[in-house]
Order: structure tokens, then C-alpha cells, then sequence
């Protein structure tokens, strides 16, 4: 594969149909409509389990402590996985810019994004973001903030809000009893920054939420520096599986 074919792939990433844009029309129509999300966890919401306050059963008994909100615009399952993890692995940042567009399609995400002062992108390890060559949810962001319209006009975004205070082996490599402790302490706020996060309403970014723990450490040392609020929203959200 040529640097060209890496940076604009010629089929749909779903149908194959060739040529295309890496997501055809066809596909986004088909796959894509909104549907309704807890907006503490971001899983998908069954009707009779809405709270009345969008909240699952779950989240209605036991809110998150670190968290305001969750949104997500996808579920981590066919037929967006397969894009996601071409565009994440495989060396396909041109995705950012169609997967982006699904994420400015989900309007609770959006709302939560124009309320927020901080626009955070969870940041790579320096170790992992040469071996990736990018950074995904930098470039989400980046095409995120461009395509919600009217313009967001206060939620700054920059690439170092938190930087990884320490280098951690894969979070979707390790069971869920371990992703806990191994994002435990990864994260921190740059001192120069820490007086810029003081009061403000900061919205973490990442690409794929499975159970949270990240999202939640970075949200707790972003409160521990004096943020007032923090919520998040991402690209897709690992479902938990249902037995019938």
C-alpha cells in the first residue's frame, strides 16, 4: 500500500463499493440514524428503562461521580468497527474528517460540545504517538470542532489540556477488572495550563468508550486542578452484550 492508497482510500469502508468516498452516502443513510443513548453512559437506551431524565436503570440508581454527561454518536460494533479500527490501526487518518461527521450528527453530542470552555482530546503517550504516526482523537477534535455549525465559539481546543504522565500497555488488550488500575494515574494537567482549567466546563474527547475508566481518570484529575465541570463525548461505545 502506497502513501496515497493510506491517505485516500478508494472504496466505501463498509459496502466495498469502489470508487467511492471512504463512507458512501449509502451506507452513512442506512447505518447511521441517531438513536437514543443513556446520557450517563452513553449504551443505548432500551424504552422502558428511560428514567425520564435519559438515564438508564443503572445510571438512575448509581450517577457517575466524575462525570456531567456522556454522548456517543456510534456503537462499536459492524459496520462502523471496521472503519474505526482502519482508521485507528491501520494507518487511515483520512477517515477522521467522515467519522468526525457522525459524531456533528448526534445533537446531544453537539449541545454538549458548544456548552463546554475545554475542548480535551485524550492525549497518546509520546511512545505511542510515534509509533501510530497521529494522534486519532486530535484529529477528531480538529474535524469535530470544524463541521458543527453555527461555529463553536468558546470551547478552546488544544492538544495538551492533559498530556500521559505514564506509558500503559493497551486498554483494549486487558480485561475489564484490570483497565482501572492501568489508566490509574496516566494522566495530569501540564503546569503551565492548570491555572487555564480552573472553573471551566471541560468536554474530554476519545474515539471508542468501553468501560470507562479512562474517561473517568482523566475527568478526575481535571476536577482535582479546579475544572468545575467535565463531561465527554466520543465516536462509539463498546454495548454491553444482551442475552435473549
Amino acid at each position: 500500500m502506497n502513501w496515497f492508497t493510506r491517505l485516500i482510500p478508494a472504496r466505501c469502508g463498509i459496502c466495498q463499493s469502489w470508487p467511492a468516498q471512504p463512507l458512501c452516502a449509502d451506507c452513512v443513510q442506512r447505518h447511521a440514524q441517531p438513536m437514543e443513548r443513556c446520557r450517563g453512559c452513553a449504551l443505548l437506551l432500551p424504552p422502558d428503562e428511560d428514567d425520564g431524565h435519559g438515564l438508564c436503570h443503572d445510571c438512575s440508581q448509581h450517577p457517575a461521580p466524575l462525570l456531567e454527561s456522556c454522548h456517543a454518536s456510534l456503537s462499536y460494533v459492524w459496520p462502523w468497527q471496521g472503519s474505526i479500527d482502519a482508521f485507528k490501526f491501520h494507518g487511515q487518518p483520512a477517515l477522521a474528517g467522515l467519522l468526525a461527521a457522525r459524531m456533528a450528527a448526534c445533537p446531544e453530542l453537539v449541545a454538549t460540545v458548544r456548552d463546554s470552555d475545554l475542548l480535551v482530546p485524550l492525549p497518546l503517550h509520546p511512545h505511542r504517538l510515534a509509533e501510530r504516526g497521529f494522534s486519532q482523537t486530535w484529529l477528531l477534535a480538529q474535524q469535530l470542532r470544524r463541521l458543527v455549525r453555527p461555529p463553536v465559539q468558546k470551547a478552546v481546543l488544544r492538544h495538551d489540556w492533559l498530556a500521559r504522565s505514564r506509558h500503559t500497555p493497551h486498554q483494549s488488550r486487558l480485561p475489564h477488572a484490570e483497565r482501572e488500575h492501568n489508566i490509574q494515574d496516566a494522566f495530569e494537567v501540564p503546569a503551565r495550563l492548570a491555572p487555564l482549567v480552573e472553573g471551566r466546563h471541560a468536554v474530554l474527547l476519545d474515539d471508542v468508550m468501553t468501560t470507562g475508566a479512562t474517561l473517568e481518570e482523566a475527568a478526575r484529575v481535571l476536577l482535582a486542578e479546579g475544572c468545575h465541570r467535565v463531561s465527554a463525548v466520543v465516536l462509539a461505545r463498546t454495548e454491553k452484550p444482551r442475552f435473549d
